[in-house]
């Protein structure tokens, strides 16, 4: 999820205006500076005939993937694993 797109023909200000909420919400979430929360979830969801856990669950492999990136291999050398410390 690079980037959330409204479905084509729907604009961010359309999008918004349907969701109830601020136009800057949709643009930051379009922007990816901005997380989807769990009430942004419920409307999308609503509004475009999906589920909540759908929308969450699209932001939280994104932000697992953007981390990953600069820190994931420090983060496993560093934490390592719980299974070689009981051996």
């Amino acid at each position: 999820m690079a980037r959330m797109r409204p479905p084509p023909g729907i604009s961010q200000n359309m999008l918004a205006r349907n969701l109830d909420v601020p136009v800057a919400r949709i643009n930051d979430i379009v922007h990816a500076r901005s997380g989807i929360a769990a009430d942004t979830a419920l409307r999308l969801a609503a509004c475009l005939s999906t589920t909540a856990e759908m929308w969450l669950s699209l932001r939280a492999r994104y932000d697992v993937k953007v981390i990953a990136r600069p820190v994931g291999a420090e983060i496993k050398r560093s934490a390592g694993s719980l299974r070689d410390r009981a051996a």
